[in-house]
């Protein structure tokens, strides 16, 4: 790594309002300095990113947010669906507030896929894209719409009726804390937990209570096909470098979306760059030092031809 690694010390907290009310979230360096903006995945939150941004580079400004219903970011209002498409849009808002033209984007899982259709929607916006263990989901080519859309609401109204009617359970910080480790389909180790903790949860009486939007226990639906979301990232023409985690590829990950991947070696040639990480889907937060130098060259040396 060539340049000089960014301060701890150099973090602010970020606030932007939103019609819906805020979002929330910190940036790492001088707003002078090109722009990274970073995005979690699902129900984590700007925290994500604690361990690693300080070993990148001290020249450039990292902007890592909540997004909306995470962290300390306003929840979406009730009562509608939400999908991608209005999380992805949601990111202009930043965009906008700092004024951007141009930005590089650095997003793990859900926050990759969300990278991945900005710099399809916008594609000379995003100058660089780094997405950390994370593939585009796409519509089952055999499911019926309807019986797509129809149980998702039914599941939603139960949860909305739940939310009116009762208040959300209170934990102790060691209860939080052993939910968060425990409650994940590979579990974080304490210290993992306690980084995500720190913006995860609210005060509730004596105790706490998660912060995320209990909505997206239903997951954000899908209503793209496969063929659309090929389509979609045909439009991508900015240097991509995927990392994907160890544990996710030898569970069928490179077999599963080998289209896609494919994809970028014909639409972005050189620009396209594949490697494999050692570690289980928060090997970024885990083990931050396994694909720092990787990030930091990609940053830091690859050209973009916008």
């Amino acid at each position: 790594m060539e340049s000089e690694q960014i301060s701890t010390s150099a973090m602010t907290e970020l606030t932007i309002q939103v019609p819906w009310g805020h979002i929330s979230g910190k940036i790492w360096g001088s707003l002078d300095a090109l722009p990274i903006l970073c995005v979690h995945g699902i129900q984590d939150n700007a925290s994500t990113f604690d361990n690693l941004i300080p070993m990148l580079p001290s020249s450039f400004c990292y902007v890592s947010i909540d997004l909306p219903g995470h962290g300390r970011s306003s929840h979406f209002p009730s009562g509608f669906m939400f999908s991608l498409v209005e999380y992805c849009m949601s990111l202009n808002r930043v965009v906008d507030h700092f004024n951007w033209k141009n930005f590089m984007y650095m997003g793990h899982s859900f926050g990759g896929q969300l990278g991945f259709l900005y710099a399809a929607f916008y594609p000379h916006r995003v100058t660089k894209l780094v997405v950390l263990d994370s593939v585009m989901p796409f519509r089952n080519a055999d499911l019926d719409i309807s019986e797509h859309i129809v149980p998702w609401w039914e599941k939603l109204y139960k949860i909305e009726a739940k939310m009116m009617s009762q208040s959300p359970p209170s934990y102790t910080e060691e209860e939080a804390l052993r939910r968060l480790t425990d409650g994940r389909p590979i579990p974080l180790t304490r210290e993992a937990a306690q980084v995500l903790l720190s913006r995860g949860v609210v005060r509730n009486g004596d105790g706490f209570s998660f912060s995320a939007d209990q909505r997206l226990k239903l997951k954000v639906p899908m209503h793209f096909s496969k063929e659309e979301v090929l389509m979609l990232c045909s439009k991508i023409q900015c240097p991509l470098l995927l990392l994907r985690a160890s544990v996710t590829e030898k569970a069928g990950a490179k077999y599963i979306f080998g289209d896609f991947e494919k994809l970028f070696e014909i639409s972005l040639g050189d620009k396209y760059t594949y490697k494999v990480v050692r570690g289980t889907h928060d090997v970024h937060l885990l083990h931050p030092e396994r694909l720092a130098e990787d990030v930091c060259n990609f940053f830091v040396k690859t050209k973009s031809s916008l």
